[in-house]
């Protein structure tokens, strides 16, 4: 069983900048990763696997679009034995002449250690910060002692947005390296491809070359907008007995009505809207209008106080006797304390 990388490529593909927000083509970050290990050697169709994938290279490099901008990462070309051996060639950005320099000067010689060299291409372009695409082609298995399916599925964890593309070259059905190459693409949502040859190996990286990146559709900002009514101006904070609606400017629909209660908040996009109170006790309410611009916003509505009359007396007195009663938050100055027989229905007393 072939245990040895062929090549490892990793495109990064990423949205454009602000700044060539209005370019007609956005610009992608890609990093190419070569491997240099040394089963690289082993001839296919009458050429050293390596001389393959150098063409291949090559031919692609031509055929990129001006607006992705490259970087090479080689492993395995150094030294032998030493799952260490990764080294970034030429920066994301460099020519595509010092590219193609690069990898007409990798010579094959070691392990290799292809999750590893994922690992760190990814974090070179900022993987949880922007969206990346990662294509590895492989003719063999990890020999480093990472598990590729387990690596994949972490790096999809903290990535805004991975894929991992891989291509099984020259691979047995069934074998080891083409299951990880399988499991990689599955645990990221990658496409996974098999080829045999060259033409093959062309047309898959080609293929996923000229995927588009994601475009996720852009969520406006939002911002809280807290609510709170008093009894009376400058008054206490009611804490129940409320039902709160906000409406956007010039829509007779709310976007928001609470449950029964006190104070409320919401999440609403910028814009202009109104929010009415009402105490559903006595049915008292205010409205008021309100911006949200780029922070949370505080709306406090003050409605008219309640008057609840307390009236203190004794629960039972000897006939003819005196008898003291009090009262207080009187709700006008004319009301009156009136003392009727204990049986007398509301509403029958007449009296002056």
């Amino acid at each position: 069983m072939v245990r040895h990388l062929l090549l490892g490529l990793i495109s990064l593909f990423v949205a454009a900048s602000p700044a060539l927000a209005e370019s007609a083509e956005p610009t992608t970050d890609a990093i190419l990763i070569l491997d240099g290990s040394g089963s690289m050697w082993a001839r296919m169709d009458g050429e050293p696997r390596i001389v393959v994938a150098k063409k291949v290279i090559s031919n692609l490099l031509d055929e990129l679009p001006d607006s992705t901008r490259l970087g090479l990462m080689a492993y395995g070309h150094n030294r032998k034995g030493d799952c260490g051996d990764i080294e970034m060639l030429v920066d994301v950005g460099g020519k595509r002449s010092a590219i193609k320099k690069a990898v007409d000067g990798v010579s094959p010689k070691g392990k290799t250690p292809m999750t590893d060299a994922v690992i760190q291409a990814a974090e070179k372009l900022k993987y949880t910060e922007n969206a990346a695409t990662i294509i590895l082609v492989s003719d063999g298995e990890e020999t480093c002692n990472v598990d590729p399916c387990e690596a994949a599925e972490r790096l999809n964890e903290l990535g805004v947005s991975l894929k991992v593309h891989t291509v099984g070259f020259a691979l047995e059905e069934g074998s080891e390296g083409l299951n990880q190459l399988q499991c990689m693409a599955e645990n990221t949502g990658g496409q996974f491809f098999a080829t045999q040859n060259a033409q093959e190996l062309a047309s898959a990286l080609t293929t996923i070359t000229e995927e588009q990146p994601e475009q996720k559709p852009v969520t406006p900002a939002s911002f809280t907008v807290a609510l709170s009514a008093t009894s009376g101006q400058d008054g206490p904070v009611i804490e129940d007995d409320l039902v709160w609606t906000i409406q956007a400017e010039g829509d007779d629909q709310p976007v928001y009505t609470s449950e029964p209660g006190g104070s409320t908040s919401a999440e609403l996009e910028p814009g202009t809207y109104h929010t009415s109170v009402l105490r559903i006790s006595d049915e008292a309410g205010a409205e008021a209008a309100f911006d949200i611009t780029d922070a949370d916003t505080r709306v406090v509505l003050a409605l008219e106080a309640e008057h609840a009359v307390s009236i203190t007396a004794p629960d039972s007195a000897v006939h003819g006797s005196d008898i003291e009663i009090s009262w207080t938050d009187a709700t006008d100055p004319l009301d009156l304390i009136v003392i009727v027989p204990a049986d007398t229905k509301e509403g029958e007393y007449k009296g002056g």
